[in-house]
């Protein structure tokens, strides 16, 4: 049995997958000289015209591999990452709501498998990933003929074995309530599982048993808080043989870390382990002697760790984390949530979102580009492809002048919008002040709520009455009163103006034609999980009065100048809606991004 001490995830309400013990390759994890990774895209997974140019990043749920130069990675979303040693490559394979991945396992570079919600389990065999049975929250593989992965859902935890042909459940149900989140074993004849209700199974080869049924007897943890009440969780289980095995979890952010060692129960830690809270910036690493704190970057969002060495540790949530024995590095493949987009044209847009996330396309591929900050991004407009303007977070202003991005002081509040006419007449909107560039400096000066810039330059804003226009040297009235949202009125979140007719987007659409409103029949929303969909529209953008785009949750609408149309487009949130000419993205939640092509949306 191999004696790297694997990387060790402490959670405190999650539900993850766990590893097993992996050759130890010393020459290999010590390189520091290794090429930069590069990323190879999963061929575009399209609905209804609509590409996912850019897989969504969603949670990674699980990060397993089996050496330096095979690791694998698990977003619930169901986009898998391999990691060769040199390059990642991206498999994209579309799950739809209420599919959800939940736990990985690899055996190579050419065999790995994920579990998850009903019909949501996949097997990879080096060539095609293929659908499997399991319906699991964990799963463990010791070879490509012996798996186990435990039932999906309440009310008694079921475990199913895989002999490399079929899945069969195992006779053991037992009085065992929850769930099965956890399972990992050192040989066919050693395999453990927990449950979230504090449950430790064991199997021996021939049947599982209960090995520990109530926490709060008899057991001392490595780590836990003063007082840690019956409704705390086990959320995670990993080892390195029948004598070093780890079970960790937590009670409202209090870890809990139990060690069994093979004679007393739950004794001393070995010398090199390491273990996070979930959802935060946080990694501890004991050493032997005491747990040390290693902070990292405030989005990290840390969900599964694994490593194949001291040297070649891995850390993976909403950012992907790598220690080389010496310090972490960011290796994140794409980025998180993204507010807004404007493109120049159809081979030259930007999209921003967090953490300052800076995305550029250039008519072939998506990149990022350094931003200079960590602060959120909510808005990017541009006079021209050398004067693009990012907004956000505490006053963040960015300017573009084709080589690099760089910061405007002078700014307060949260900047929310950025829209202007030209190089010299700029306006940065917040809920606090509103700021006006004048091509030199950032001043202070009133303006509406929102505002947007049509195709023709022609500059719209709206605030919670009514619809105005700047004229080049105030913002003038053009409508009436808005109806009280509150007596069936309009609640508007964006809009976009096409010469003398205004769109606006909210619970709803709303048109305004020389000042004068209307509201045009829409399709019925999709159905969601729940029913109805509604629509909650918060973005708008048209490259002529009959080319008209929203979107808003997992809805688009079209104006083809007739009558609107509806697409559906499952996944994550979407939030903001730009493009050029017959090109249109859509742009959201977890980085996800769409795109049409084409007049009549098809590739």
């Amino acid at each position: 049995m191999s004696s790297v001490r694997p990387a060790l995830l402490l959670a405190a309400a999650a539900l993850v997958a766990c590893g097993h013990p992996t050759p130890r390759n010393d020459g290999a994890s010590a390189r520091n000289d290794r090429p930069a990774p590069v990323v190879v895209p999963a061929p575009a997974w399209c609905v209804d015209g609509w590409c996912r140019e850019k897989p969504a990043l969603g949670i990674t749920r699980s990060i397993r591999g089996t050496g330096w130069n095979d690791v694998w990675t698990l977003e619930s979303t169901g986009v898998v990452h391999h990691f060769d040693g040199t390059k990642w490559q991206q498999f994209d394979l579309g799950l739809r709501p209420p599919q959800a991945a939940y736990a990985l396992w690899a055996l190579g570079p050419r065999s790995a498998m994920f579990v998850g919600a009903p019909g949501s389990g996949r097997r990879y065999d080096g060539s095609t990933w293929r659908p499997v049975e399991p319906e699991s929250y964990s799963l463990w593989a010791l070879s490509e003929t012996d798996a186990w992965a435990a039932a999906y859902g309440n009310p008694y935890c079921k475990l199913q074995h895989w002999d490399g042909v079929r899945w069969t459940k195992d006779p053991f149900n037992g009085a065992v309530g929850g769930t099965l989140i956890g399972i990992w074993g050192s040989a066919t004849d050693d395999v453990w599982a927990i449950n979230n209700g504090g449950t430790i199974l064991h199997y021996d080869g021939s049947q599982w048993t209960i090995v520990v049924d109530d926490l709060h007897v008899g057991l001392q943890p490595v780590i836990a808080p003063p007082t840690y009440p019956r409704d705390w969780q086990l959320t995670s289980i990993w080892g390195t043989g029948r004598r070093d095995v780890w079970v960790v979890g937590g009670y409202q952010l209090r870890p809990i870390v139990l060690h069994w060692n093979g004679a007393a129960v739950w004794a001393a830690a070995p010398d090199d382990a390491w273990a996070t809270t979930l959802y935060t910036e946080a990694l501890y690493h004991w050493d032997g002697k005491a747990w040390r704190l290693h902070s990292l970057h405030p989005h990290a969002g840390i969900q599964s760790i694994w490593g194949s060495g001291p040297r070649d540790v891995w850390a993976a949530g909403t950012a992907l984390l790598h220690w080389d024995g010496a310090s972490w590095t960011d290796r994140n493949l794409t980025t998180g949530d993204l507010a807004g987009a404007w493109f120049a044209s159809a081979d030259d847009g930007w999209a921003v979102g967090r953490g300052g996330a800076i995305l550029h396309w250039d008519g072939r591929a998506w990149s990022r580009a350094p931003s200079g900050t960590t602060r959120d991004l909510f808005g990017v407009w541009g006079a021209g492809a050398r004067d693009v303007w990012a907004v956000g977070a505490a006053g963040t202003a960015l300017h573009y002048d084709g080589a690099q991005w760089t910061a405007v002081s002078g700014a307060e509040d949260d900047l929310t919008r950025v829209a202007g006419t030209g190089p010299g007449d700029v306006w940065l909107i917040s809920p606090g002040n509103n700021w006006h560039w004048d091509g030199h400096r950032l001043e202070a000066r009133p303006a509406p709520a929102g505002i947007a810039t049509g195709p023709s330059g022609e500059l719209w804003g709206f605030d919670a009455t009514s619809l105005v226009h700047w004229d080049g040297t105030a913002w003038q009235p053009q409508s009436e009163p808005f109806p009280d949202a509150d007596q069936g009125g309009w609640r508007v979140n964006a809009i976009f103006p096409t010469g003398n007719t205004v769109w606006g987007v909210g619970g709803n659409v709303v048109k305004w034609d020389t000042g004068k409103p209307s509201t045009p029949d829409l399709p019925a929303p999709a159905q969601g999980f729940f029913g109805p969909d509604y629509y909650e529209l918060t973005s708008v953008w048209a490259s002529s009065p009959d080319d008209v785009w929203a979107c808003g949750g997992t809805q688009v609408l079209h104006w083809d100048g007739h009558a609107w149309h509806r697409f559906h487009l499952p996944g994550p949130r979407l939030v903001a809606i730009a493009g050029s000419g017959h090109d249109v993205w859509a742009v959201g939640d977890l980085g996800v991004i769409y795109h049409l092509r084409g007049p009549d949306g098809r590739r």
